[in-house]
């Protein structure tokens, strides 16, 4: 299944993907699929006030890992789009994340 990092995504299972993350058993390569996982959750919760406490919950762990997320944080971030038409709705989000760390 091609990305299916995306396609397993469920919004009723966040708070589980969530916990998972937190765990301090996983792998950097779990982590990072788990990550993909979470920022789809994230850019398909509705309305846009329950978007934003998921995005709260899943910032720091970009954060503390740029490094880890690099590459998903530049998707999401949408870097060379200029077209508000093709960005995420986390786009704004992933781009102030880009900036901080200076990834």
């Amino acid at each position: 299944m091609q990305d299916w990092e995306w396609e397993v995504a469920d919004l009723n299972r966040f708070d589980e993907f969530l916990e998972a993350f937190r765990s301090s058993a996983l792998s950097d390569d779990e982590r990072f699929s788990l990550m993909e996982v979470l920022l789809q959750c994230v850019d398909e919760t509705e309305p846009p006030s329950n978007q934003d406490a998921a995005w709260r919950a899943v910032e720091p762990f970009l954060l503390s890992r740029p490094e880890l997320h690099r590459t998903t944080i530049a998707y999401w971030a949408r870097l060379d789009e200029s077209d508000p038409i093709a960005l995420f709705s986390i786009s704004r989000n992933m781009r102030q994340v880009w900036r901080a760390t200076a990834i």
